[in-house]
């Protein structure tokens, strides 16, 4: 089943029968996979860490003993490669609230609002993360609503609620929350940003 899942990630992997004819890719691409097992977590472990973006892992621990011991294989490995990539694991309770928002709210990749740019589509771009993650950097031009506030201003600061609103997080799971809460407050047209921050940041936006 793994296999399946790194496929996801851009492996390039062919199965026939039992076997799996792998050839080597340059670059493998963060997403939402799920591990099966614990060589299953292991294996979508390490192909994070060397992945373009964020991935998040469902079910990627079976028990404590198992926790350790990836902790202690992943600790390793990142030792001898020289570091971490940006994987982030998320809880069960939470990927089900974002799955279910994501059900019912429009999303765009990097180069879908790209394009939305370049065809002067108008929109306004909503930075949704937490203070010190806007202070850190931003897209130049973005407006600054934390989820948790923007329910509370965002009708005072936008009252049009036909305008587009492009919502953007550290990778695509807090926006579509917020796409989901602007959508049951009546606005027509929020559309949360899949990759965010990591996709912006390697986009060729201006940054400030």
């Amino acid at each position: 089943m793994h296999a399946q899942e790194l496929m996801r990630m851009g492996a390039n992997i062919r199965l026939d029968g039992r076997q799996a004819i792998i050839a080597g890719r340059s670059r493998l691409t963060g997403a939402g996979v799920i591990a099966s097992d614990l060589r299953a977590s292991a294996s979508l472990v390490l192909a994070a860490l060397v992945a373009k973006g964020e991935t998040v892992i469902d079910r990627v621990i079976t028990s404590i003993a198992d926790t350790k011991r990836l902790r202690r294989s992943c600790r390793a490995w990142a030792r001898r490669s020289g570091g971490w990539s940006k994987s982030m694991v998320h809880n069960e309770g939470f990927l089900k609230l974002v799955n279910d928002a994501k059900s019912r709210v429009r999303e765009t990749d990097i180069e879908g609002y790209k394009g939305m740019r370049a065809h002067d589509e108008k929109h306004l771009l909503v930075d949704v993360r937490e203070d010190h993650e806007f202070a850190a950097g931003h897209v130049k031009g973005a407006v600054h609503m934390s989820k948790g506030t923007i329910e509370r201003d965002i009708e005072a600061k936008v009252p049009d609620k036909a305008t587009t609103l492009v919502l953007y997080c550290g990778g695509g799971f807090r926006s579509a929350l917020v796409a989901d809460n602007l959508q049951k407050m009546g606005y027509k047209n929020p559309v949360s940003l899949d990759g965010g921050w990591r996709a912006l940041k390697e986009s060729g936006l201006e940054l400030e």
